[in-house]
């Protein structure tokens, strides 16, 4: 019994993208495992804090967002009634 032909899309040829995309897959996995409480070199922070940190920046701008925002409606509440309270030459 004679053996099928192989599939067509079948390429016998080294696909490099391919063993790029796991080369750094593994050396992510690598980094996150090993410096997940140390300092990671080069960038002084642990993957830990990469994580934490960013969250803390994203609360943080959040919460500026709110007060900028409330400091505006009182402001244009305040000059509103100002404008108002003012007598009209």
């Amino acid at each position: 019994m004679p053996l099928p032909p192989p599939a067509a899309d079948t390429d016998p040829r080294f696909h490099f993208d391919n063993f790029a995309s796991l080369l750094l897959t593994i050396a992510f996995g690598f980094t996150m495992i090993t410096y997940y409480s140390r300092p990671i070199p080069g960038l002084g922070i642990s993957f830990y804090h990469l994580i934490v940190d960013q969250g803390l920046a994203l609360a943080n701008q959040l919460n500026h967002a709110l007060v900028q925002e409330l400091w505006d409606r009182l402001n244009s509440l305040y000059w509103g009634w100002k404008c108002r309270a003012s007598p009209s030459p």
